[in-house]
């Protein structure tokens, strides 16, 4: 996984010790980011992500590459689309703040 690769990147330029090993799990974790940010710049780990404040987890990614695969293989059995009854229900966005933002790009 890419994503993992950027972790055990940055670790090892931290501490050459920190470098996982061959076929370990490396943790991290998507956040939000400016518009048209390529995904590998999304990546945290997941540290990073309970010291900072400023990161929020990017809903859309996970829900898009996490929950709606798995639901698609065991609703389709029944005949159900469930990206297509995803894509048509309504978002609504929040910031930190509370106030209503707009959708979030979707990375794919």
């Amino acid at each position: 996984c890419v994503a993992a690769l950027e972790i055990a990147r940055k670790l090892s330029a931290k501490d050459p010790r920190a470098e996982p090993l061959v076929r370990e799990r490396v943790p991290y974790v998507i956040v939000c980011g400016e518009p048209n940010s390529t995904l590998i710049s999304l990546v945290r780990t997941p540290e990073e992500f309970l010291e900072s404040k400023h990161y929020k987890l990017n809903a859309v990614y996970y829900i898009k590459k996490q929950i709606i695969p798995p639901l698609q293989r065991a609703l389709g059995l029944a005949g159900v689309n469930v990206e297509l009854w995803y894509d048509d229900i309504p978002h609504v966005y929040r910031r930190m703040g509370g106030a209503a933002a707009q959708p979030q790009p979707q990375h794919r």
